[in-house]
């Protein structure tokens, strides 16, 4: 009898657990890692791997240390966090982390921050040219760069005193830009080279059809050709 009714309970238990759904093979048992089912980076090797998680700004999981950094610069940009560019190693990348989110805040006292000098620059550069404030340019250290963004600033506000924070070439071609850009005769006056100058004045006339600014021209040979410029026969000298 005790027999009959094992055998009984055993078929009863059998039943049930063919009835019962299977537990899935991918159920995490305790103490396993859970994986992300949307990974499709992990089958991937090498750099391969790391482009993919890149792309993905899943930065944590990327094993190249520049391509790491250049993937949290981005999910900084991203978010418009400056805090997540603190997690960066490298200075250089850093920095321009740093500088990307002072463009994207427009805020000039980020690039405070900055150790790396040439993202430094590029911050300050960056900000006085957006918000056309010249005196942001005085900060910049690299010489060149600093005389291209007074110009920059000089041309886009028309201010020709800015030019004046600038030498060489760069000074010339600075008013002579906004001396057309302003038909200002008194920004050509401001140029050192003659044959410059008279190249100004010709410039004028031809940009306003007005033969009033050749008779400033002292060389003669430009003088003539702003006159045939406008269609005119230059005036006989009295």
């Amino acid at each position: 009898m005790k027999l009959w009714l094992l055998l009984s309970l055993l078929g009863v238990l059998l039943l049930v657990a063919a009835c019962s759904p299977s537990i899935p093979d991918d159920t995490p048992l305790p103490g396993d890692t859970v994986l992300d089912s949307n990974d499709a980076c992990s089958p991937l090797d090498g750099r391969a791997k790391d482009n993919c998680y890149a792309e993905a700004l899943k930065c944590s999981k990327v094993s190249d240390v520049p391509m790491r950094d250049s993937c949290v610069a981005e999910l900084a940009k991203k978010k418009g966090d400056l805090a997540v560019c603190n997690l960066i190693k490298s200075e250089i990348a850093k920095g321009y982390c740093q500088e990307q989110i002072s463009e994207l805040k427009n805020d000039q006292s980020i690039c405070l921050e900055i150790k790396d000098q040439y993202w430094q620059d590029n911050c300050y550069s960056r900000y006085a040219v957006k918000n056309k404030k010249g005196e942001e340019c005085s900060l910049i250290k690299n010489e060149q760069q600093k005389a291209t963004c007074f110009k920059d600033v000089a041309v886009a506000t028309k201010n020709a005193l800015l030019c004046d924070f600038i030498s060489g070439n760069e000074r010339e071609g600075c008013l002579f830009t906004i001396a057309v850009d302003t038909t200002d005769l008194s920004v050509c006056q401001q140029l050192k080279e003659i044959v410059t100058r008279d190249s100004c004045r010709s410039k004028l006339a031809e940009k306003s059809n007005d033969e009033k600014y050749c008779e400033y021209i002292g060389t003669p040979l430009i003088k003539q050709r702003c006159y045939e410029k406008l269609g005119l026969a230059m005036p006989k000298a009295k």
